[in-house]
C-alpha cells in the first residue's frame, strides 16, 4: 500500500508532495506576544523548585551512601587507634591472602 493510501486511511488528504508547515512560534500580535511571555514565565516559576521522582530517589540514595561512608570511616578510626585490633586484623588479612594465592595456584594448574 502506498503512502498516499495510508494517509487517506488515517483521515488525511491526498497530497502531491510535502506540505509546508510553519515552525515559527512567534505570535502575530503584540498582545499575543505578551500573553505568551507571561505563560512561559509562569511555567518556569512553577518548575523551579520541583524535583522529579527519579532525581529525588537518586538524591536520597546519595545521602544514605554518604551516611554509611561516615559510619565506616568512624569505625576504621576506632580500629586504627587500638593496636591489638590492628595486629589481629593484619594476621587475618595475611591468612586470607595466602588462601587466595593457593586457590589461584590450583586454578592455574587446571
Amino acid at each position: 500500500m502506498s503512502f498516499s493510501n495510508w494517509s487517506r486511511l488515517a483521515g488525511g488528504k491526498k497530497s502531491r508532495g510535502m506540505q509546508r508547515v510553519s515552525k515559527s512560534k512567534t505570535p502575530s500580535t503584540p498582545g499575543a506576544a505578551k500573553a505568551q511571555a507571561k505563560k512561559a514565565s509562569k511555567s518556569k516559576r512553577s518548575q523551579k523548585g520541583t524535583v522529579g521522582p527519579i532525581a529525588a530517589i537518586a538524591k536520597e540514595a546519595a545521602r544514605w551512601r554518604a551516611e554509611d561512608d561516615a559510619r565506616t570511616l568512624q569505625r576504621a578510626s576506632e580500629i586504627l587507634e587500638d593496636k591489638a585490633r590492628v595486629a589481629k586484623a593484619k594476621k587475618i588479612a595475611e591468612e586470607q591472602a595466602k588462601a587466595a594465592e593457593e586457590a589461584a595456584k590450583a586454578i592455574r594448574q587446571l
